[in-house]
């Protein structure tokens, strides 16, 4: 059994507006353009209380992306990346890699390792998942946070303050955490801060 109910204004006005969307969804001249399209009642028909007619101006057609010139071209030679990270305060990125290496890319400047810890973290093995394996950025005092296992295998975090050429300051380092860890693998390596600087 269905029952009808007289419609209400406010339902007769949702009607009427969903009516003249579809209508404007609709209308398409072929070119991938919206028809200008009158929201305006026809012939006998008013307009609920509240619902204002309007015209829905003509878009332009939008550049299709086969159109759009693109190219690709290198512009650093960055092997065995484990993590890239944005510093906030001026958005260079900085890249780790395994076997020891930060890099920064600033805005307009080439490519530079800024800090290199090659003689202190494991040296790279095939398979193995062990070297410098992660940075964040804190971002409250700006700190550089950096993760890798050392030449015995055992994990490190620490942290290092940035100068102002937006490198490590080597004279700055703290040492926040040490794991002593069996084997070669497992070794974790992705950090993350939330908005209250918590690690």
């Amino acid at each position: 059994m269905v029952e009808l109910r007289r419609a209400s204004n406010a339902s007769r006005a949702a009607r009427w507006v969903v009516a003249g969307l579809l209508a404007v969804a609709a209308c398409d001249d072929g070119d991938g353009r919206e028809a200008a399209v009158s929201t305006t009642p026809g012939p006998g028909a008013t307009a609920p209380a509240g619902v204002t007619s309007t015209i829905v101006p003509t878009s332009p057609a939008a550049e299709p992306l086969r159109d759009i010139p693109l190219a690709a071209e290198p512009f650093a030679d960055i092997s065995r990346p484990t993590a890239m990270v944005t510093r906030p305060v001026d958005g260079s990125i900085y890249i780790s890699t395994q076997e020891g290496q930060i890099w920064r890319i600033g805005r307009g400047t080439p490519p530079e390792v800024v800090l290199d810890l090659a003689g202190t973290v494991s040296a790279y093995e095939p398979g193995s998942e062990r070297g410098l394996l992660g940075l964040s950025f804190h971002p409250n005092d700006g700190r550089v946070f950096v993760y890798y296992t050392d030449l015995t295998a055992q994990s490190h975090l620490v942290s290092y303050a940035l100068d102002a050429d937006g490198a490590p300051d080597a004279a700055s380092v703290w040492d926040v955490l040490v794991v002593e860890q069996p084997g070669v693998g497992h070794k974790g390596g992705g950090m993350s801060f939330d908005a209250d600087g918590v690690l």
